[in-house]
């Protein structure tokens, strides 16, 4: 192959979830088709402590260079002018010693540093976009437009993007509903665009085990009659706590032996309070809680009847394609989810995965928990297969290899 030594560059760490099911994965199957990697990576102090001796262990075997570095928290845009500068050092050196070819660049801090590289040293570039970053800082809050400091870091980072737009040899975006948005922003070049959806491993999310389900459903002193409706992932941003609250309130209506489920790390005293302004205070011992690893998983969401996942339908959120839905569908357990994200929709009705309300109205609320029955039908295997056809790893990773491929040949995309 002309194009084989690669360094791959993320501001999230290896060690971090995403980096377990949304980096590593598709690393190691490229790097089987016989080109060589070179990561750079932020990695949590904590969870690199914890993780890193076992995990560099299995890049060693592979033969992939990992060259981490700490991710700095505060002061704020202290700490990210830090990390980014050392990105740009490390990256350029890395680049220079490893003989670097081909620069893939996780998200818009590492695409600009991509962007750097390829002028510098003419490697080729992959635009690994996930989103509409800058847009999603303002839309998630943590970027506020009245705040010149913070309208200029925006306004930059879109200047960034379209100098990325223009230049990447290849981009990658998570959603069908971005294209336009994104065709739009460069309208002076043909863009190479790729869609690549957060898949699953679905040898790791296996079908809910009715073994694992009797027992967790025991742990949580369930009986064979209660319906369970599960949340899986963080809280808060952009994940609407209070929404689903609001629909459980309504799923009592009609299903009165119903319990919630929230699989997190992130529960604090501040979301009690939200259950108890939803008028839940009474019923407090139909939510349970409880913290699992994603080795746990799998194991825990066995347990689950369905599942709901409302996240805020801003306008970054069109880019966004929620991994919890990947995971949840490879383990056969639809799903009540919102409109306005990505392309939630669409798959919904594609794979036939439940029911996607167009708002947190009570009338939407109240059609989806009269549609439970039979949204409780497609559960199980059949669900999982239609939904291996397009969210599991191993589409995403032949897509990635038809990246490199279009790379290697100077190819446009089909």
């Amino acid at each position: 192959m002309r194009r084989t030594r690669v360094l791959f560059i993320s501001y999230d760490g290896l060690t971090d979830p995403l980096g377990q099911s949304q980096i590593l994965p598709y690393i190691f199957q490229l790097q089987t088709s016989g080109r060589q990697f070179t990561i750079l990576s932020f990695e949590k102090p904590d969870r690199y402590r914890r993780l890193s001796p076992q995990l560099r262990r299995q890049l060693e075997e592979r033969n992939i260079h990992w060259h981490p570095l700490s991710f700095t928290r505060r002061p704020r845009y202290l700490a990210k002018g830090w990390d980014l500068l050392r990105m740009y050092a490390l990256a350029m050196a890395l680049t220079l010693s490893r003989r670097i070819q081909v620069v893939h660049c996780r998200s818009y801090q590492a695409g600009q540093v991509g962007l750097f590289l390829q002028r510098l040293f003419s490697v080729q570039m992959v635009f690994d976009m996930r989103g509409l970053w800058a847009d999603e800082r303002v839309d998630g809050g943590l970027w506020k437009m009245e705040k010149p400091f913070q309208w200029l870091l925006y306004h930059s980072y879109r200047r960034l993007e379209r100098q990325m737009l223009r230049n990447a040899d290849q981009i990658v975006t998570l959603t069908r509903r971005s294209l336009p948005t994104i065709t739009q922003r460069c309208p002076e070049r043909d863009l190479p665009l790729w869609v690549i959806p957060c898949c699953a491993d679905f040898e790791h999310f296996q079908l809910a085990s009715p073994t694992h389900r009797a027992r967790i459903r025991q742990e949580l002193g369930l009986t064979d009659g209660d319906l369970l409706l599960g949340y899986l992932g963080s809280l808060g941003t952009w994940y609407l706590l209070r929404e689903m609250f609001q629909f459980f309130a309504v799923l009592l209506e009609h299903q009165r032996h119903a319990h919630l489920f929230l699989i997190t790390m992130d529960w604090q005293p501040q979301h009690e309070q939200i259950w108890q302004e939803c008028g839940l205070d009474g019923v407090r011992h139909r939510l349970h809680i409880r913290p699992a690893t994603r080795e746990e998983v799998p194991q825990v969401l066995s347990a689950l009847d369905l599942a709901v996942s409302f996240i805020l339908p801003s306008f970054s959120k069109q880019a966004s394609s929620p991994t919890k839905v990947a995971e949840l569908l490879a383990t056969g357990i639809p799903l009540v989810c919102n409109q306005g994200v990505g392309d939630v929709q669409e798959q919904m009705e594609q794979f036939q995965a439940g029911i996607c309300i167009q708002d947190f109205s009570r009338p939407e609320l109240v059609k989806a928990a009269v549609a439970i029955p039979q949204i409780l039908g497609q559960r199980g295997q059949a669900l999982r297969q239609r939904a291996a056809t397009a969210l599991d790893l191993s589409v995403a990773a032949r897509i990635y290899l038809r990246i490199y491929a279009a790379l290697d040949e100077k190819a446009r995309p089909i």
